[in-house]
């Protein structure tokens, strides 16, 4: 759901006439990314072993990186020649494509189904429902070390996130080096 919202956001911005119409499509699309990446790596938890999860994690981290190069790519080839607005009809393309593709062939996981400690209670037939609720969350964060863990993530992420995105625009804008 997350992942077709996101896209949705982005074909909005394509059609988008006013600054807030603008704004609010770029919001929708970046919340919605922003919230699908923790459910992917939530899912690839409860499909995959965790022998298998760090190639799963890097081929999911691959992929996100090679996302946004070639979405730039697109955008720097065809914004200039056909204007702003389509980069933002055909990035959403591949990702819906990708969105029916996982609908129809993943089916839904069973929560910590591939936990080896949860397996024998899997297999008699209890089913393992602990998630994370506000008061689970609190307990979690009277730990100092959570806290800090948590809290140097904006700091410590955000800047490498503005960099990683930004940098093609700061190149051609401000160095005047050519797309091409």
């Amino acid at each position: 759901g997350l992942l077709v919202l996101g896209h949705v956001g982005c074909l909005l911005t394509a059609v988008s006439s006013t600054f807030w119409q603008l704004f609010t499509s770029r919001m929708l699309s970046g919340v919605a990314m922003g919230g699908a990446l923790p459910v992917v790596y939530s899912l690839m938890a409860d499909l995959f072993s965790a022998a298998q999860r760090s190639r799963c994690s890097s081929a999911i981290t691959t992929s996100t990186g090679a996302g946004i190069i070639l979405g730039q790519m697109l955008a720097g080839l065809a914004g200039p020649v056909y204007g702003w607005r389509v980069p933002f009809m055909l990035c959403p393309i591949p990702g819906l494509v990708t969105a029916l593709l996982l609908f129809f062939s993943v089916g839904e996981a069973l929560r910590g189904g591939k936990e080896d400690q949860l397996k024998e209670m899997i297999e008699s037939g209890i089913s393992y429902n602990q998630g994370l609720d506000w008061r689970r969350f609190c307990e979690v964060m009277k730990i100092p070390t959570n806290r800090i863990l948590i809290w140097q993530g904006l700091p410590g992420s955000l800047p490498w996130g503005v960099i990683f995105v930004y940098f093609s625009d700061y190149l051609s804008q401000e160095k005047e080096l050519s797309v091409e």
